[in-house]
């Protein structure tokens, strides 16, 4: 894809193991293009689609294991697409006692 990255921002919370990362992409490419993509390449990867969480935000989620990945699909123009990705990693707390 002729993707070019607007921004990347990482996040890491004060808990260890936790971390929240979100970079963004604009290109010439119709958000079905990349939905397609997507729904092929993360299940190859052992993500599981999650909810759907509605078509009309385009917005996919993705989980593997403790790890949240969620996909948001914009049109600002016909044939360009903005892809937001985030991903949240949240590690269970270890019960002691």
């Amino acid at each position: 894809h002729d993707m070019k990255k607007l921004s990347e921002t990482c996040v890491a919370d004060n808990a260890p193991g936790r971390a929240h990362g979100k970079v963004a992409f604009k290109g010439k490419v119709s958000p079905s293009m990349i939905v397609r993509f997507y729904h092929n390449l993360m299940p190859a990867k052992d993500w599981q689609p999650d909810s759907m969480v509605g078509t009309e935000t385009a917005e996919y989620v993705f989980t593997r294991g403790n790890q949240k990945l969620i996909i948001n699909v914009a049109e600002p123009e016909p044939d360009t697409s903005i892809l937001t990705i985030v991903v949240n990693s949240a590690e269970a707390p270890i019960m002691t006692g």
